[in-house]
């Protein structure tokens, strides 16, 4: 597989991850019945979602944007256009396929950890099947890379010794 092939491999899989921004990143719970479902795009960008009460009454409110998600959805981008230029900017793709791994997970633990302290526990939140794709993807996209920009280095044999030890 030659280099340019998977530089567009690894385009492919920053794409991929743009995509898994449209599923579900975070599922809200409460006493182990599902609230709400956020997509990633709804925790970069903010959204208004309705919160029906246990009257079926529906409230809007508003999700603000989350810093984390937002870096994640940038870093998928500017991996897709790095991959895009080609071997030269080979480190700059692993580590936007790294940091994007990363910022994901820092995300589902914030949001974790915030929602821990406003409800007391009584909320719960788990990560969706979109950020762990997302993830996922990610380190595929830093694999593809790391060995996208590598040359292929000949296979050589040594030849051996002129003259074989005395075995006996």
């Amino acid at each position: 597989m030659s280099a340019p092939r998977r530089s567009r491999s690894a385009f492919l899989a920053f794409a991929a991850s743009l995509i898994a921004f449209l599923f579900s990143f975070a599922n809200v719970s409460c006493q182990g019945q599902r609230v709400a479902s956020l997509s990633g795009v709804q925790l970069a960008f903010g959204a208004q979602i309705d919160n029906t009460d246990m009257w079926g009454n529906k409230r809007p409110q508003k999700v603000e944007p989350e810093p984390f998600a937002l870096l994640a959805f940038f870093t998928a981008v500017a991996g897709a256009a790095l991959a895009l230029v080609g071997p030269a900017t080979r480190r700059l793709t692993i580590a936007a396929g790294g940091g994007g791994a990363l910022l994901p997970l820092l995300l589902i633990n914030k949001v974790e950890r915030d929602v821990m302290t406003h409800s007391s526990g009584m909320i719960d939140v788990s990560a969706g099947g979109g950020l762990l794709s997302a993830i996922f993807l990610f380190l595929i996209a830093a694999v593809l890379a790391w060995f996208g920009g590598r040359e292929a280095r000949p296979f050589s044999v040594s030849p051996g010794p002129e003259k074989q030890p005395d075995l006996s």
